[in-house]
């Protein structure tokens, strides 16, 4: 519903930024969770800034259309690569379309890679997608 809705939306020159914190519910503990989003010379950047009010352990989900390939410090997705920083833990999970709807656009699995960050109250990540 409305109350979960991203808040402070602006359209930027070069891509959008907004505050996805009204999203998480009060166990999440989070009171800011700003993202700016770029695409700009073959290259999406996406920036998040998160503060919690207690030191938790921050996911980023990617679902994928290519099966992820994890090599120290790169992750491989299909066309495109992304780089892993070392204090993130990586895990790759299957998802296989059952949906017979959904299958006809995407036939096989889908893929969901997690990156997880060590407990703190403020997390500020930049992933940068670039054609592999």
């Amino acid at each position: 519903g409305p109350q979960y809705a991203a808040r402070d939306c602006r359209k930027l020159d070069n891509g959008l930024e907004l505050d996805m914190a009204g999203a998480y519910g009060p166990e999440a503990c989070v009171t800011q969770a700003k993202r700016f989003v770029s695409v700009a010379m073959g290259m999406l950047t996406l920036e998040d800034n998160i503060r919690l009010t207690q030191a938790k352990p921050v996911t980023w989900v990617f679902m994928l259309r290519n099966k992820p390939e994890l090599e120290p410090g790169l992750i491989h997705m299909g066309p495109v690569s992304m780089e892993l920083e070392e204090d993130l833990t990586p895990a790759v999970e299957e998802i296989p379309i059952t949906d017979t709807r959904m299958a006809g656009s995407y036939p096989g699995s889908l893929w969901r890679l997690t990156l997880t960050a060590k407990p703190d109250v403020c997390h500020h990540r930049v992933f940068l997608v670039e054609r592999a």
